[in-house]
């Protein structure tokens, strides 16, 4: 386990545990908080199905399943955490979870659940979950539970190993800027998981996506593979694998945006039928300390408040992904000057 999992009610201090403790009626949302986990119940076997969800934090969500008929076990790798699921109350009357400290590896997954809601760090490659899969044992996440409860979202995914949350900002913004209605999930924005609908539904949902995530994904509007280096190795077992998970994520996109500065990721993607490239002379490019659309320039460099090529370049990718959905890039350019500095 990463040092932040173990440290992390230490970390939130007393009112953040307070909150992690009411949830998800500590949450102002509290009522579509529960609308929403009535979806989820939707989505998984009827009781009495036998439930582990591995990351249970204080054990909210294991509460509501056992108190719905579900056998429900939760396990964290933080002692805190168990021992704050283990002292809360239960919201009312009848079964309760058992809740245990424990991480993947110690835990028996072969026919001992019908299904398994693991947190994305879980890599999906361990012997004893892929052992349970072939026993029958089905795994889902919050990212698959949320790609099925949303079948017709208008999805902008981002992935890649740098930039994602400062890609995936810019596109929300640009896309503000138009007057659209845009839901921001990932490291900026809020886990897919606890997103809330708006009172209005949104005419985006830009998701920023890890490589633990991208299989898991429905089909997208648009791809965006960033960039593509060497990351997570002890998760994904090898650089080829990190590199087929990672780009999983085109497999059902009706459009796929890459840098054509990366020659790997254009030749892995080239048989994409809808591939769409910035950074080159007839796309959205970097020149003349300028950004520019083909040979149109559009925005002085100097007006941005995000300094370097790499920003730059984010900046090239955004708009390449609004004129791949046919948002009309040129009118929303301006606002780049109203960006707040993002980190990468």
């Amino acid at each position: 386990p990463r040092k932040g999992e173990l440290t992390y009610y230490d970390d939130i201090g007393e009112a953040g545990r307070q909150h992690a403790l009411s949830k998800p009626f500590s949450d102002e949302e509290r009522g579509l908080y529960l609308m929403r986990i009535g979806a989820l119940f939707s989505l998984l076997p009827p009781p009495p199905a036998r439930v582990l969800e591995c990351g249970c934090g204080t054990g909210w969500l294991s509460r509501f399943l056992a108190q719905s008929g579900y056998d429900v076990v939760g396990t964290d790798v933080a002692p805190e955490a168990v021992r704050l699921a283990q002292e809360v109350p239960s919201f009312q009357r009848g079964a309760v979870p058992e809740f245990l400290v424990a991480d993947s590896e110690s835990l028996e997954f072969e026919s001992a659940f019908d299904i398994v809601i693991k947190s994305p760090g879980i890599s999906a490659y361990l012997p004893e979950i892929l052992l349970a899969q072939h026993a029958g044992t089905r795994f889902t996440s919050g990212t698959a539970l949320w790609f099925a409860e949303h079948p017709e979202a208008r999805v902008i995914a981002v992935t890649g190993t740098k930039g994602n949350s400062t890609v995936s900002a810019l596109i929300a913004h640009l896309l503000r800027a138009l007057g659209k209605k845009v839901a921001l999930a990932g490291n900026l924005g809020l886990p897919l998981l606890e997103l809330l609908d708006p009172p209005q539904s949104p005419d985006w949902w830009v998701i920023e996506l890890s490589s633990f995530q991208t299989r898991e994904v429905a089909a997208v509007e648009v791809a965006v593979i960033n960039n593509l280096h060497e990351e997570h190795l002890d998760w994904h077992g090898s650089r080829e694998r990190y590199a087929d998970d990672k780009l999983a994520l085109a497999r059902d996109a009706k459009a796929v945006l890459v840098n054509a500065a990366l020659p790997e990721l254009r030749a892995r993607l080239g048989a994409h039928a809808r591939r769409i490239e910035f950074g080159n002379d007839a796309g959205w490019h970097v020149a003349s300390d300028a950004i520019l659309r083909g040979s149109e320039r559009v925005f002085d460099l100097a007006a941005s408040p995000l300094p370097g090529t790499h920003n730059a370049m984010d900046l090239c990718a955004a708009l390449a992904v609004l004129d791949a959905i046919v948002e009309y890039p040129i009118p929303a350019a301006p606002a780049i000057k109203d960006l707040l500095t993002l980190g990468r």
